[in-house]
């Protein structure tokens, strides 16, 4: 009997130490307010000097081509107060009609408690789905948040399911939310970088890019309140503000006494749509002045290039590189063939992906050879035939054969390029399908435990045999 009770106190003590090993890995995570971090692309090949933020994190990215042209901690986990509202509208715009009627109840009216950012509404007070999106991306309303994360899915833990799926979707690896307003919570996080691909998923909405734009809203008078009037939190798209920035399309700000100042926004100078978020700034009107240095940084020293020199694509291909970067023979190309016959070609500058194309099979095959002919001319060898020119980053061209658009550049000796794996090739697979050696650690200590557990059961078993056979004794 005594046998028995110690068997069953140590299978539910393993079970315990299972459950706490097996806990999602995101639920382990630490955010660390007090650490500092360097500015990472400062020491990518062919990249100018980049401004040093204030902002602890931040990042910018071209929304276009995805590609990054300034780093700083751009993975490290973050708390992003109020700029969680970016992923909260992406929602609401997925799965809702703008003319839906939003109710508000006691969930709702919960996040309405002095001090913090709300509209106060009343219990039965109904606003249209549009209504409740400009008050939560102009007016930064937590208690709107909470309540159209009710309305989509029924609940907050349901809707903060679905911001953390949909935030793997997109490529996310450093986030995880447990609410629609980014009121603190300990396992609220997102990072620089990932608030990026949510900003760049919003923005292919036309409402959300209309919504944040506006200086100012003005919400119907309802039969519990009269006209509620709103002024934008983002001062870049005010004319009359010092901080104003020509071209800025709008943002979200946030603040909680943890996260300190964070912002999220968006700009477009001649046709280039620029994202840039800053986290951890010392005040809102510093965030203006960092992201206006980070914009400033990008236009001033990056643009659009073909970056397949001129060889016939099926989609994508243009990529964002420095203006310093004058030699395309530098580009280095990997591509994975699909089943339909296409390719999917990763375009690399040193050892890092700036940009990719589908291409059929043939394009591929002369870009390749094009490609195998310049490194021989690098390297003093002979080629057969006339070397294609490459066409320049200044945009210029020549009609060459086959009507191609070509120009000439001088090319220059360069280090081989790294081999990269396949997950560094294409990094947006590799978060989604990639585990990560957080997962692998899970894995390792989850089987390490099955035998101990498989350990000490045998164990138990051979010590009661053993007192059985002294009884028969």
């Amino acid at each position: 009997m005594r046998t028995k009770t110690i068997l069953k106190r140590l299978l539910i003590f393993f079970v315990i130490c299972a459950a706490a090993l097996a806990m999602p890995l995101t639920a382990l995570a630490d955010v660390d307010v007090n650490a500092t971090y360097e500015v990472e692309s400062d020491s990518w090949k062919n990249y100018p000097k980049s401004p040093d933020i204030s902002a602890v994190t931040g990042v910018l990215i071209d929304a276009e081509t995805g590609a990054v042209l300034y780093s700083k901690g751009m993975n490290a986990q973050r708390y992003p107060a109020s700029i969680t509202k970016v992923m909260t509208a992406l929602l609401v715009l997925q799965n809702c009609q703008l003319s839906d009627t939003v109710t508000m109840t006691e969930e709702g009216l919960a996040d309405a408690y002095e001090g913090s950012s709300n509209v106060a509404p009343s219990l039965g007070e109904t606003f249209t789905v549009d209504e409740c999106l400009q008050m939560l991306l102009v007016k930064s309303a937590n208690d709107i948040a909470t309540q159209l994360a009710v309305h989509v899915s029924g609940s907050v833990a349901a809707f903060a399911d679905l911001m953390n799926q949909t935030a793997a979707n997109i490529g996310c690896t450093n986030t995880h939310f447990v609410n629609a307003n980014g009121l603190e919570n300990d396992q609220h996080y997102t990072s620089a970088y990932d608030m990026a691909l949510i900003m760049q998923q919003a923005m292919n909405f036309q409402r959300f890019r209309e919504i944040i734009a506006m200086p100012g809203i003005t919400i119907n008078a309802t039969e519990y309140s009269d006209t509620r009037y709103y002024l934008t939190h983002v001062e870049m798209i005010v004319p009359e503000s010092q901080y104003y920035y020509e071209g800025c399309l709008g943002g979200k700000t946030g603040y909680t006494d943890i996260s300190q100042c964070t912002l999220v926004a968006a700009a477009e100078r001649s046709g280039m749509t620029l994202i840039g978020v800053v986290m951890g700034s010392a005040g809102t009107e510093q965030s203006f002045l960092d992201m206006a240095a980070l914009f400033n940084y990008g236009y001033d020293n990056f643009y659009r290039v073909e970056g397949t020199w001129g060889y016939d694509v099926i989609s994508s291909g243009v990529i964002t590189i420095p203006k310093t970067l004058n030699d395309l023979a530098v580009l280095h190309f990997e591509g994975y063939p699909w089943e339909d016959g296409t390719v999917l070609v990763s375009i690399q500058n040193d050892d890092r992906q700036i940009g990719s194309a589908v291409m059929a099979q043939t394009s591929f095959d002369q870009l390749m050879a094009e490609v195998e002919k310049r490194e021989k001319l690098k390297s003093g060898g002979t080629t057969t035939g006339t070397p294609t020119p490459t066409p320049a980053v200044t945009g210029e061209a020549v009609t060459g054969e086959a009507g191609q658009a070509e120009t000439t550049v001088e090319a220059s000796p360069t280090e081989e390029p790294k081999e990269l794996t396949e997950d560094e090739m294409f990094p947006e697979a590799a978060r989604k399908d990639n585990t990560g050696t957080g997962k692998i650690f899970l894995y390792v200590a989850i089987a390490i435990l099955a035998v101990l557990i498989l350990i000490g059961i045998m164990m138990i078993v051979k010590g009661n045999r053993r007192r059985n056979s002294r009884r028969r004794r």
